[in-house]
């Protein structure tokens, strides 16, 4: 015979709960049966008594065993109850447990909130899975005279034709190409006036015909259009005018202007924006990665563009800096990620595109031989007009006649005789002088039309967590006793030090804590 203790105590099966002394209680006398395990006992109280309340036991302890059970099983026959038990491991070997080491995947009570939690479905809440973020503040520019960066309020509310214009022309020093940055209304004032020049070396020449023949754009190797003037602290010094080869074009008043630049004129520019967060972030940060939560930034001209969230997500705000080369248009894009824990700002994205539109660069090819044969005319009809005092040559009067006869009747004619036929000819000369040749391709503007930018994000919201009945991703090694509520361990392993369970017992431990249990 030996003493069994019986306990009305509700505990989770999975649960190292112990009961205690409040617990509701009776200690019996009891027999094992003559063939019996001490995990799986079967015991038997005899009811002299009319202990008719056994069966509202659920719990039992056997000092004599160290062992607590559950109360599997109840039976009653001939004045005998029979109990059915099962030994709790988890009760029963807690302090071992509790000593023991193990790597830990999930725990209610220490866990990271930064790794992944992908036990919960996700799911669509059209109320809340949307954000737009346009810049914290205006865009800057660095000032490279001062050192300084400086506020630009108007670079994202500007309109096409508040852009500026840079251009290459081959000037008189015939070694280079000198660089030239101007708003654009000076820049259309500055081809009206060098359409007009006449150059001093063709002042024998009608005024039309030089002009044709000089024509300005064959010095001009590059022109571009951008957004923006850059900062007059990074420009050179101020121009009134521009040599198109040998010949100066000026500006006609004080109100149009342009500066020469190095051929590295670069500018620099930037702007701060906050990131978006997952409406459930600050529960579980690790929503702020994808696929949880999408970001892309829309940037024009340089389009859209994704956001690594692995790179972002221990930042407040993205810096979005470029630097822009005026004289090819080269650009370089890189995006920031303004750490709030790190002192370094990593890069999330570098870029390297062309910004600003090619404007096309046409001109009128000339054939020098025709020209040649022009300006010998010019001066034929020149000599004649003088000597007949403008009357017209009549031998010149059919302009179908063949080049013998019109050489014929020009040894036997006077110069009396009507000059139309000359106009004829120089008009006919004149129709096929040049031809048009363009260089570059149009480009389009209306990237530079499309407003602020911003960022765009897409989230996707979890179900409801219940940390507290199956804990959070903590995936670190840690002493049980350092730990309560749920628990999920790995490959879990105890040395026991205590007591000496059976390797049912064991074994029966360590796939407890694999699949979860309660410390309590």
């Amino acid at each position: 015979m030996f003493n069994i203790v019986l306990y009305k105590f509700n505990k989770r099966p999975n649960s190292t709960a112990l009961p205690s002394r409040t617990t509701v209680s009776r200690t019996f006398s009891c027999a094992m049966k003559t063939i019996t395990s001490v995990i799986t006992p079967m015991v038997e109280i005899s009811d002299t008594r009319g202990n008719n309340d056994i069966p509202l036991f659920n719990y039992a302890y056997i000092s004599d065993f160290q062992r607590y059970y559950f109360i599997e099983d109840v039976r009653f026959d001939l004045g005998v109850w029979t109990l059915f038990l099962r030994c709790d491991v988890l009760a029963t070997y807690e302090e071992d447990i509790y000593n023991s080491r193990q790597y830990i995947l999930r725990s209610a009570s220490n866990f990271n909130p930064d790794l992944i939690d992908t036990l919960y479905n996700t799911y669509i809440d059209s109320t809340s899975n949307y954000s737009k973020i346009t810049p914290a503040g205006d865009p800057e520019v660095f000032n490279k005279s001062s050192g300084q960066w400086v506020s630009t309020s108007s670079y994202f509310n500007r309109s096409i034709s508040d852009g500026a214009f840079c251009i290459g022309v081959v000037g008189n020093n015939l070694t280079g190409v000198s660089y030239y940055i101007m708003p654009a209304p000076s820049f259309k004032i500055l081809l009206n006036e060098a359409f007009n020049v006449v150059p001093s070396t063709m002042t024998d020449v009608s005024s039309g015909i030089a002009q044709a023949i000089f024509n300005p754009l064959q010095y001009v190797t590059y022109c571009r259009w951008f957004p923006n003037l850059p900062l007059s602290g990074n420009l050179g010094a101020m121009v009134r005018s521009i040599y198109f080869g040998s010949q100066q074009v000026s500006f006609p008043s004080v109100d149009t202007f342009c500066y020469q630049v190095d051929a590295n004129m670069i500018e620099e520019y930037r702007f701060t924006m906050n990131l978006p967060k997952h409406p459930q972030a600050s529960d579980y940060p690790y929503l702020n990665l994808s696929p949880f939560s999408e970001l892309s930034l829309y940037f024009q001209p340089f389009g859209v563009i994704p956001l690594d969230t692995t790179k972002v997500y221990a930042a407040a705000q993205v810096e979005v800096n470029w630097k822009v080369d005026y004289c090819t248009g080269a650009c370089e894009l890189q995006i920031f990620a303004l750490s709030r824990d790190l002192n370094d700002d990593p890069l999330v994205y570098s870029e390297s595109s062309q910004i600003g539109v090619n404007i096309p660069i046409s001109s009128l090819v000339m054939d020098w031989k025709v020209g040649l044969g022009l300006s010998a005319l010019q001066w034929v009809r020149t000599k004649a007009e003088g000597m007949s005092g403008g009357a017209p040559l009549t031998a010149f009067g059919n302009a179908n006649r063949n080049m013998n006869d019109v050489r014929a009747s020009i040894e036997s004619s006077t110069p009396s005789d009507n000059t139309d036929l000359l106009s004829t000819i120089m008009d006919t000369l004149g129709a096929s002088l040049g031809q048009v040749s363009t260089k570059g391709s149009s480009g389009s503007f209306i990237a530079y039309n499309l407003g602020k930018p911003y960022i765009f994000a897409f989230f996707m919201n979890q179900t409801t967590h219940f940390p507290e009945r199956f804990g959070q991703p903590c995936c670190k090694t840690l002493r049980l006793d350092n730990l309560t509520g749920f628990v999920i361990c790995s490959n879990a392993s105890i040395s026991f030090a205590i007591k000496n369970p059976t390797v049912d017992e064991q074994n029966a431990i360590c796939s407890m804590l694999n699949t979860g249990v309660y410390l309590e």
